[in-house]
């Protein structure tokens, strides 16, 4: 064996020799690389910090790349959305101020002649009104014939303006001289006889206008009011008056003009009336630029919401929009902006990301590098504690054992979790079909508000022609009435629907007669059924000894109501009938029909809000959707059920039951109107204070009250009201409205029992809403009627407060 280690000793020797290297040397470079690897060990804890710190660096980075992108995004939606805003807004002002004009237009065609003091009469409502603020004058510029100009001149004097005369003086046809103007300050003043048509942009508009019949917008002008200081870009609104001529060609219209009603405006005024104190402040930062049609230049600029402030920075970068607005044939071209965030912009979000990032990542690299220097530390200490190594092993099962109760706990949570994220999935497919829901509903209640108002606009239209004959009179008249009706109908159904949502609709107790009510519907729908050509049959249950029971008077009626009137909706022809019958402790009402019917997988989604049986629509009703909704909502409130059996193009039988509690009280008139008092109006020659703040409102309540009234004393507000009762003691009634400024009817009314005990004071509110009653008896009225006022329902209220006093 020697001999052999020898010979293998000599035979690396002699090989190494053969390469060129000796013993020393392969010795030298082994030792080397030995202590070159042992050194990569010694710091291979330093290396994996580095790379956890690294990595945590750059996903803080990612994130807050990711972070600021988003808020990115999200500035510019909301730039987006305040341009839309403030495009919307604009149109709208525009066209408020359209529509007044074509009011102001319509009050000199429907007059022979309009005075300078109705005239001022009309803008009142402008001038006192929020919405008009930004107009510098409402006028009127009538044509004047070249050789009517010395007359019209001296007319114009005699009324008081001893220095009027029509300017500039130029050789033409006709002249267009301003003679009303309103507010008729100082500087309007200096206007009264301008002839517009001298100058070639108002003369543009002024023409368009008369040979379009549409409100027109002038270009870029400066009003005649300007003066060096604060001046101020100036556009004008005109819209034609024609008179006694058919206006259906432009060559007709030429001839049927008898001059313009306008609106000045003051761009900046107009613009910071009702944007500035919204979108022009330093939080939203957003500039706004109008240029005259599509040219951006300084020479068409007509508004500049930052034109007074100092620019620090000439080249700071902004995010720009360029939305163009037209009206009739007017452009005015929206320039939106506002400085963006520099690259070095950080907002709290992504301070807070970049800053714990950082934080998480040092900790996470000072974790680590503790964790490997403990670990090299706790190898070197292996040896040293081999004893404990027994003791260790005991305490890693106990370890085990726990590890695996948390194991099942953790697949317990697991189900949970997918229990949970089923159930979202559920309600996410619910919220789907609600919000498709919700849209149909919407737009359906777009059209079911629209319909009577169509009606009622447009037969009012035709009610202002002179030549309608009576009957047509009365029978447009009869369809804004229904209109009117259908309207109201609509938004009772809204409220009610919006109370039972909030959980504010209670049950109200009382003493009713089953077989009057059923007998009221019957008497109510009848016509309307044989119009259809359908026999509705009252089934009268002559069984029943005791038919007055106690319950919610005004819930049944509108249940019942809602079902006979969905019955007739949707039968075409045939029967419906609808009675009750008594089992046991309960009291079964039905409405039968031979209607379309209703398939078995809507049977349920009926009666819930927002639902027709198809909101497709195959078959197209009017209707808000609501009734049956809200006839399920009574009947769960009152304790009972309500159920529907139906098959398609059979019919349909809606049921509903509610507890059978007998009353021995006598029934009591309702307020819901089973009997209305017909008796002849006696009561007359009062004394009369009407609270009302609206205008058109107030026109109504004086004409209804000429039959009952020897004076009639009016106020505009609450503390008017107090006022005028303290000054007159002999007032016999108070219409007092309970929605009025300074003051409101509640606190009006309790200041002037202080004082006045006996007079009689009716509350009139628009909100009929239930607790309306209670809160203004309360108050101290003395009773309660629902806006729009009814001349009989008044006069059966006057009768009862003063059919003791002889007039």
């Amino acid at each position: 064996m020697k001999c052999l280690k020898k010979n293998i000793n000599l035979s690396h020797k002699k090989t190494a020799s053969s390469r060129g290297f000796t013993i020393q040397q392969i010795m030298k470079k082994s030792n080397s690389r030995y202590f070159y690897i042992s050194a990569l060990r010694n710091y291979k804890h330093v290396w994996i910090s580095s790379l956890i710190l690294m990595g945590g660096l750059l996903a803080t980075f990612l994130v807050f790349n990711y972070v600021k992108q988003e808020e990115e995004t999200q500035s510019k939606k909301e730039f987006d959305q305040v341009c839309n805003e403030i495009k919307s807004k604009i149109i709208t002002q525009i066209n408020m101020h359209s529509e007044f004009l074509i009011s102001g237009s319509s009050l000199f065609e429907v007059s022979e002649s309009v005075t300078r003091e109705e005239w001022k009469n009309f803008n009142k409502f402008s001038s006192e009104n929020v919405k008009f603020m930004g107009v510098q004058s409402l006028g009127f510029a009538t044509i004047i014939k070249k050789n009517q100009l010395k007359a019209h001149i001296s007319t114009i004097r005699k009324e008081g303006f001893s220095e009027y005369n029509v300017f500039p003086n130029q050789a033409r046809d006709f002249f267009t001289g301003i003679i009303y103007l309103e507010p008729f300050t100082k500087k309007n003043a200096s206007v009264l006889g301008y002839d517009m048509f001298s100058e070639s942009v108002r003369r543009e508009a002024m023409q368009m206008a008369r040979d379009n019949d549409k409100p027109t917008l002038t270009g870029k002008v400066k009003l005649r009011i300007e003066t060096k200081k604060n001046w101020q870009a100036g556009t004008i609104l005109f819209v034609p008056v024609y008179k006694n001529l058919l206006t259906n060609t432009v060559e007709a219209r030429r001839k049927a003009i008898i001059g313009w009603v306008f609106c000045a405006f003051r761009m900046d005024d107009l613009m910071n009336s009702f944007l500035a104190s919204k979108y022009f402040n330093e939080q939203t930062h957003i500039r706004l630029q109008i240029y005259d049609e599509g040219i951006i230049s300084q020479k068409a600029l007509l508004f500049d919401s930052q034109k007074n402030l100092t620019r620090n920075n000439a080249n700071e970068e902004s995010r720009t929009r360029i939305l163009p607005v037209v009206f009739n044939n007017k452009k005015w071209t929206l320039v939106f902006s506002r400085p963006t965030e520099g690259m070095f912009f950080f907002s709290s979000q992504t301070l807070f990301i970049l800053i714990g990032g950082t934080t998480i990542s040092l900790l996470m690299f000072a974790l680590s590098y503790s964790l490997l220097i403990t670990k090299k530390k706790a190898k070197i200490m292996a040896e040293q504690l081999s004893a404990d190594l027994l003791n260790k092993n005991l305490e890693y099962e106990l370890m085990n054992k726990s590890l695996n109760k948390n194991y099942k706990r953790l697949i317990t949570s697991k189900e949970k979790l997918k229990a949970i994220n089923i159930e979202l999935q559920k309600a996410k497919i619910k919220a789907e079909e609600s919000d498709k829901l919700k849209s149909a509903f919407l737009a359906n209640m777009s059209h079911e508000i629209r319909t009577p108002m169509n009606g009622i606009m447009g037969f009012a239209e035709l009610l202002k022609q002179g030549n309608l004959s009576l009957e047509e009179q009365k029978k447009y008249i009869e369809i804004i009435e229904k209109s009117g009706l259908r309207l109201l109908s609509i938004i009772n159904d809204i409220v009610d629907v919006s109370k039972i949502e909030a959980g504010q609709m209670n049950v109200s107790l009382s003493t009713t007669n089953i077989d009057e009510q059923l007998q009221y519907i019957n008497t109510f729908f009848n016509p309307e059924a044989q119009d259809k050509g359908i026999q509705l049959i009252l089934k009268k249950n002559t069984g029943v000894k005791a038919s007055t029971i106690t319950t919610d008077r005004e819930k049944l009626y509108a249940i019942l109501i809602n079902l006979v009137k969905n019955a007739i909706k949707y039968t075409v022809k045939g029967t419906i009938e609808f009675g009750y019958e008594i089992q046991g402790e309960n009291i079964l009402f039905f409405v039968k029909d031979t209607g379309i019917g209703i398939s078995k997988d809507r049977q349920k989604a009926v009666f819930e809000r927002f639902i027709q049986a198809d909101f497709n629509d195959k078959m197209a009703r009017q209707g808000a959707g609501l009734g049956l909704a809200i006839a399920k909502a009574y009947v769960d409130l009152m304790g009972g059920k309500i159920w529907v059996e139906s098959e398609p193009d059979k019919g349909s039988t809606f049921y509903f039951t509610l507890p059978y509690t007998i009353s021995n009280q006598e029934i009591q008139n309702s307020t819901n109107g089973l009997e209305v008092n017909s008796a002849p109006i006696e009561v007359k020659n009062l004394k009369i204070l009407v609270t009302e703040d609206d205008n058109i409102s107030r026109i109504l309540i004086l004409k209804v009250l000429e039959e009952f009234s020897s004076e009639i004393l009016t106020a505009r507000t609450g503390l008017e009201a107090v006022e005028i009762c303290r000054n007159n003691p002999d007032i016999d009634l108070i219409l007092m409205d309970m929605q009025m400024p300074l003051m409101n009817g509640y606190e009006a009314t309790k200041e002037i029992r202080k004082f006045n005990k006996e007079v009689i004071i009716l509350a009139q509110t628009a909100f009929a809403l239930e607790g309306d009653k209670s809160k203004t008896i309360d108050a101290g009225c003395n009773g309660y009627i629902s806006k729009p006022i009814k001349k009989q329902e008044l006069s059966v209220l006057l009768q009862k407060y003063f059919d003791h006093i002889s007039y």
